[in-house]
Order: C-alpha cells, then structure tokens, then sequence
C-alpha cells in the first residue's frame, strides 16, 4: 500500500488512474481485467494486485512474461530481484509495474496535446 500511496503523491496521479492503465495493459495481454474493473478503493486494488502478480508468477508463467513485455518492465530489473525470496520477488515485481504503469499515465498527462 505505501508503494502506491508514495508512486500517486510523487507524480500527482490518482490510483484509478494507474488501474485503468493496468487494465489496458491487461486486456493488450489477452488476460482477463474484469477482477480489476470492480475495485473501489486503493487498498482493494493493491491487495488484489499483489495476490494476482502472484498467482500469475506461480501459475501462468506465459501470462506473466506477456503482461511484463506489454508494461515494458525492463529485463535487467526484473533479473536484479530474482536472487531474492519469492515473497520479495512478489514485492518488488508490483513495486516495478506500479512504477511503470504511473510513468505511462504521468508522460501521457504531460504530453497530451491540448
């Protein structure tokens, strides 16, 4: 929770925001946003968040390497947390798209033609 909390205050984006680009995200996937589209609130969205990246990383390896290529999370930061315990991994896997998908939501916002 406190990575999304300090990911939303540095860049001035909302949670919903960041949820509706993972939501994109995971429909250019071919994996199923329909979990993602229910969430009310912060916390349910990163309580959910995390058990999915989990479930994705334990049971549908393809899914999960499909949605990391579409986020564009780099390969070398994924490989610098694979050395750490699975819990860790986890952490640290929604630490990275929870940065990457606000990049994409803060540099769309900057840039948008007006």
């Amino acid at each position: 929770m406190n990575q999304l909390i300090k990911i939303i205050n540095k860049k001035s984006i909302t949670w919903q925001e960041i949820n509706n680009q993972f939501i994109k995200d995971l429909k250019l996937s071919g994996i199923d946003s329909k979990s993602f589209e229910n969430i009310k609130t912060p916390e349910e969205f990163i309580k959910y968040f995390e058990n999915f990246i989990k479930d994705l990383i334990s049971y549908q390896a393809e899914n999960f390497n499909r949605l990391m290529y579409r986020i564009d999370i780099p390969e070398k930061s994924f490989n610098e947390i694979l050395n750490t315990s699975f819990e860790e991994v986890i952490t640290q896997t929604c630490r990275l798209v929870l940065e990457r998908e606000s990049q994409k939501v803060y540099f769309r916002r900057l840039y948008k033609t007006k």
